[in-house]
């Protein structure tokens, strides 16, 4: 952000901290120089004034949209313009190489924010050499970071780009595009990962079989591969449904922690955090969250105190969902044994709160499940 003008507004004094366009500034590494050229002027006798300007779009303060990164991403006109004006908070970068997600995490980056990133390249003095190479980059995790946080868009000083992040959102609609790939519940892949391996397997040697009955001999070839995506599908749907855990270890399970109190089932569920990779955190104050979870830069709440109670509603949900709010957390799991009302899990769905019963608490507690010691 090397310079800036300020204007006044309605609203009060803003800071300008788009780069002045002019012929000769630096450009992106391969794009053509710019040019500003008067090609008419009112001062020389012509009808009019009129300018040229030849530059790429990535010439001087400029914003990437979605589109620029992601196929089917939103482009720069569907983008609200609210995302680029509005209060903003600079985050003075150390890391000489990348944006991190360790470095990120100790800002505590709140839903919404318009973040500025200030590294070395904001004190390079960029009108005075060509293109850097070198510059700190937003490496992928912190880019994933940063559209899980929420931010409305993210500022890069030396260069003047700013981003529309991934996890953008705008009133009336939530345009969440992460940089992760995923899967759509309703695809076939995804409805085979959820049946019996069995039928993966019968889906690959059906078509292999008309494969090999109604192609040339030349091409039975391919009729041999054809299934063998299905067969990778059967494969993992194998291993994850040999891994779940039985009905009859789901039910050890369940009457083993309806028969803890309060502390040995506080102490059993931190222990089987940790015991799968998490650091965990008591969250003092009585509130919504029990314990905080985290594994590499992602932080989860979990809400587990009324974990025996018969039926769960929405409130508590509701109240999870603002502790995460106020905690900045990425992701929230409610634990619950008992029924969960159609509205609370629809409301689960829409905000993406984990629910754990009895077949993750199962795998989360191996030893209740074969009747030892949880914790």
């Amino acid at each position: 952000m090397t310079a800036r003008r300020r204007t006044r507004s309605v609203g009060g004094d803003w800071i300008d901290v788009s780069l002045p366009l002019g012929s000769g500034m630096i450009s992106w590494s391969g794009d053509e120089p710019v040019r500003v050229e008067r090609v008419q002027d009112v001062g020389r006798g012509d009808p009019c004034t009129l300018t040229r300007l030849v530059l790429g779009t990535h010439t001087g303060t400029h914003v990437d949209a979605p589109l620029h990164y992601l196929r089917g991403g939103a482009a720069l006109d569907e983008m609200p313009l609210d995302g680029l004006v509005g209060p903003a908070r600079v985050l003075a970068i150390a890391d000489p190489i990348a944006v991190t997600p360790a470095e990120l995490a100790r800002h505590r980056i709140r839903r919404g924010e318009r973040i500025l990133l200030r590294t070395r390249n904001s004190r390079r003095r960029w009108w005075e050499h060509p293109f850097a190479e070198d510059f700190v980059f937003v490496a992928p995790a912190a880019a994933a970071f940063l559209a899980d946080r929420g931010v409305r868009c993210v500022g890069r000083g030396g260069e003047g780009r700013v981003l529309y992040t991934w996890g953008f959102s705008a009133p009336g609609r939530a345009a969440r595009q992460r940089m992760k790939w995923q899967m759509n519940d309703n695809s076939l892949f995804a409805i085979l990962l959820r049946s019996p391996w069995w039928i993966s397997f019968a889906v690959a040697a059906a078509l292999t079989a008309a494969g090999l009955a109604l192609m040339p001999e030349e091409y039975r070839l391919f009729a041999l591969v054809t299934g063998a995506p299905f067969v990778v599908i059967g494969c993992i749907a194998a291993w994850k449904q040999f891994q779940a855990p039985s009905e009859a270890r789901i039910d050890r399970t369940l009457a083993a922690v309806r028969a803890m109190s309060w502390p040995d089932f506080a102490r059993a569920l931190e222990a089987a955090y940790r015991a799968d990779g998490y650091e965990v955190a008591a969250v003092s104050g009585g509130g919504a969250a029990d314990f905080t979870i985290r594994k590499e830069w992602r932080t989860a709440l979990v809400s587990c105190k009324r974990w025996k109670v018969a039926r769960t509603g929405v409130e508590p949900l509701r109240d999870l969902q603002a502790a995460k709010e106020a905690h900045a957390a990425h992701d929230c799991i409610y634990v619950a044994i008992g029924e969960v009302s159609d509205n609370a899990r629809a409301f689960a769905a829409r905000h993406a709160i984990k629910l754990v019963g009895g077949a993750e608490l199962a795998r989360l507690m191996p030893a209740a499940g074969r009747g030892g010691k949880a914790a």
